[in-house]
């Protein structure tokens, strides 16, 4: 079978350094406003991976083993830098439901595995006198591992049954029963949890977003989202949440048939002030947010399920916060500048996007000339994962 290629035919071998993308764009004038792109390394799994997570410079798989394994699941952590296998170990037979990073700790790799049977292990992988160890330790519960986050360095929270979340303290090892806080009615799987910010937790229940904090009720988060919300992420630094949801509207008002138009939601957290000006914002509901932009998206024109990042580019002029966006009917990813009123982006970025399923941005992207922005890229498949150098003209 043919593989399909990710990049477009505008890449150049021949273009090896920075200097010859700035002299590109200034003596050709880069009329079509094409990027450039830039494969550093390519590396391959050897079984097709279902599970990932990505934190400074580890990837995360897990994978079920090939004819020789059957129905056998495999964990394995890769340095991207190198591309070698940095740990790996065959899992437990029941099936594991979620795996992630601790993206608190920087000091060493750890993560934590949760299983179908209830068990959750959390491993640190650490150097000492360049030997590897492992500290290993063991959970359980009664029920399927539904989702995991770290909290904090020490604090990991997970669901398990119908609504109920489970917060550890893996230093005192003390559990906490008190942050899903919900009615009947709003009882549901928790899935896809995520550190809201250092006041409460994300996550989703029947495709609605709840928020959850330690003695206090649970609420809808951003209800302005008419819709059934697919997936979401969190650009902490600039404390944007950006939220992909199914808006139903009827097509005629004699009729009951409902018509769904995908979309995205741009919004700004309160608690991006500072601790100092937060003083004044305690009188209101700690979920609630403004409305920062919302995008509508044709039908069809995007994969139910997004994986974006978001960036900011600053100068003494402009202000620009940016995000990709997987667009499968062209195959292309789309550039979306999340600020109202101002278009900056080319034609198209790169093909076969539809085979990517996730895209980490490695450094800060940085400016090399006003108009063309250089950034380090991840790009994770089902059998290999790439790191390419991406140039892109911001156009004015």
């Amino acid at each position: 079978m043919e593989r399909s290629y990710i990049f477009d035919n505008n890449t150049d071998t021949k273009i090896s350094n920075d200097s010859n993308i700035i002299n590109n764009y200034n003596n050709l004038k880069n009329i079509n406003h094409e990027p450039y792109t830039k494969t550093i390394s390519e590396t391959f799994f050897s079984d097709n991976i279902h599970l990932f997570d990505y934190h400074n410079g580890y990837l995360l798989t897990v994978s079920f083993g090939n004819v020789d394994h059957f129905n056998s699941q495999f964990l394995k952590i890769f340095n991207i830098d190198t591309g070698n296998l940095f740990y790996s170990e065959k899992l437990d037979p029941s099936p594991c439901t979620v795996v992630t990073f601790n993206k608190h700790n920087n000091e060493a790799v750890e993560f934590a595995i949760g299983y179908k049977s209830g068990k959750i292990k959390k491993l640190i992988c650490y150097f000492n006198f360049n030997k590897l160890f492992i500290d290993t330790t063991i959970y359980n519960e009664k029920k399927k591992i539904h989702s995991i986050c770290f909290f904090k360095i020490h604090i990991l929270i997970y669901s398990i049954g119908n609504g109920n979340l489970i917060i550890i303290d893996t230093n005192e090892n003390v559990k906490q029963t008190n942050w899903s806080i919900l009615n009947d009615n709003e009882k549901g799987v928790i899935k896809n949890l995520k550190k809201g910010n250092e006041y409460f937790i994300l996550g989703m229940i029947k495709s609605q977003m709840y928020s959850f904090k330690e003695d206090t009720k649970s609420h809808k988060f951003c209800q302005e989202v008419n819709g059934e919300v697919i997936d979401y992420h969190i650009d902490y630094t600039n404390n944007l949440y950006f939220i992909e949801y199914i808006m139903k509207k009827k097509i005629k008002k004699k009729e009951k048939k409902i018509k769904s138009y995908p979309s995205f939601n741009f919004y700004r957290s309160m608690f991006g002030y500072s601790i100092n000006e937060l003083e004044k914002y305690k009188k209101m509901s700690f979920y609630d947010n403004d409305i920062f932009k919302c995008l509508l998206k044709k039908e069809n024109q995007f994969a139910l399920s997004f994986n974006s990042f978001l960036f900011e580019i600053e100068d003494k002029n402009n202000f620009d916060a940016f995000s990709f966006i997987q667009n499968i009917l062209c195959k292309i990813l789309k550039n979306v500048n999340i600020f109202v009123g101002r278009n900056k982006q080319p034609k198209k970025l790169f093909n076969g996007i539809d085979e990517c399923l996730e895209i980490f941005c490695l450094k800060t992207p940085n400016l090399l000339i006003p108009n063309i922005l250089k950034m380090k890229l991840l790009l994770v498949f089902k059998d290999n994962f790439k790191i390419i150098e991406f140039y892109y003209p911001i156009l004015e």
